[in-house]
């Protein structure tokens, strides 16, 4: 039976590689295609998509809010989230979210072709790390201090390791300036840190800062 697999990613070298990918190595599939939320829900108004694959950080697009949206009104949609991203601090939102599974864009051809037999089976992939990670393995990287921030906290962490500034943090969310700073303070206080520098470098021990500065 053909299934219906629609590929969420900003960048139109990654859908179009990922597109080959896959008709290279599976049969009977109708590929589609969105740059952002939007392109991916009316895509998703006009057909029944079987398998949505999603990067993380996709312009004009919350992503987590997104796979909320579609777990809800599209349950069937089964959703995979691919990203560059470290899966030991997004993994656990994407997947409190509504996403199924949660493959590394670093991983080797191998290992995708191995997850996506998962996914179009509507199993879960995992990779070995992320398992051990969710299965409370590897102590010291289950405790992320991270996990404990909210998503909006989350969402102010990135957009401050991004350079933007309070004004135009506010401006991004729809907030005060004032409410972003009453974020800022809860967020260091749980970080147990004083200066965006420090949040720089507990973002970079962590291997968040070097993809976040993309946001």
């Amino acid at each position: 039976m053909e299934k219906k697999v629609l590929i969420v990613d900003d960048h139109a070298v990654m859908r179009a590689g990922l597109k080959l990918l896959l008709q290279d190595a599976f049969a009977n599939l109708q590929l589609f295609e969105a740059g952002d939320g939007d392109e991916a829900m009316e895509v998703l108004r006009q057909q029944h998509i079987d398998i949505l694959v999603m990067d993380i950080h996709i312009r004009n697009t919350d992503s987590i809010s997104l796979v909320e949206l579609i777990s809800i009104r599209y349950p069937k949609t089964y959703i995979l989230v691919f990203s560059m991203l470290p899966e030991k601090v997004y993994g656990r939102r994407m997947l409190a979210a509504g996403a199924r599974s949660y493959l590394p864009k670093e991983s080797t051809l191998d290992e995708i072709k191995k997850a996506f037999e998962l996914v179009f089976r509507r199993k879960t992939y995992m990779s070995q790390n992320f398992a051990e990670i969710m299965a409370g393995a590897g102590a010291t990287q289950a405790l992320n201090p991270f996990d404990q921030l909210s998503r909006r906290e989350f969402e102010i962490v990135n957009l401050l390791l991004s350079g933007a500034s309070i004004n135009a943090i506010a401006q991004s969310i729809n907030v005060k300036p004032s409410t972003v700073g009453t974020y800022k303070a809860r967020v260091f206080e749980k970080l147990r840190i004083a200066t965006v520098f420090e949040l720089k470098d507990l973002a970079v021990l962590y291997k968040m800062h070097h993809h976040s500065m993309g946001f």
